[in-house]
């Protein structure tokens, strides 16, 4: 009986997760278009995960906008199913750019990004930068 209820209260907790949250995989170090950061980013729900698969030399992402996330996400620039080369994001005239890398709005949202490297953005009255939340 303890056994099944354990049991019972573990499934309740994964299953939701496995329904509802999905991985987004980018695939192409566009700006925007389908497979792209930006794409994820837009088509991903709350608690999905982003993860890259950009082959070597394609690993860094030059946008022309910011890229704006108003959702809790997980994205993992570490580019495992690629070339294993950390991902890197960044402006396109880092220094003289008038946009951040990323902007991260929505009350209670978290944003989690791991194993990139985030490189230019504009920095507007001592705020911001590469991200502004």
């Amino acid at each position: 009986m303890k056994k099944r209820n354990l049991l019972f209260i573990v499934l309740l907790f994964i299953i939701p997760n496995l329904i509802f949250s999905a991985t987004r995989t980018v695939t192409d170090n566009g700006d925007s278009g389908e497979g792209t950061l930006r794409d994820a980013i837009s088509d991903a729900s709350d608690d999905d995960e982003i993860v890259f698969e950009l082959s070597t030399g394609n690993e860094t992402i030059t946008l022309s906008s910011q890229l704006s996330i108003d959702k809790s996400l997980k994205i993992d620039g570490s580019n495992t199913l690629g070339s294993g080369t950390t991902v890197t994001v960044k402006v396109t005239n880092p220094g003289t750019s008038t946009y951040r890398v990323f902007y991260i709005s929505g009350s209670g949202k978290t944003v989690q990004i791991s194993d990139m490297t985030i490189q230019g953005g504009y920095l507007a009255g001592g705020v911001g930068g590469c991200i502004l939340v």
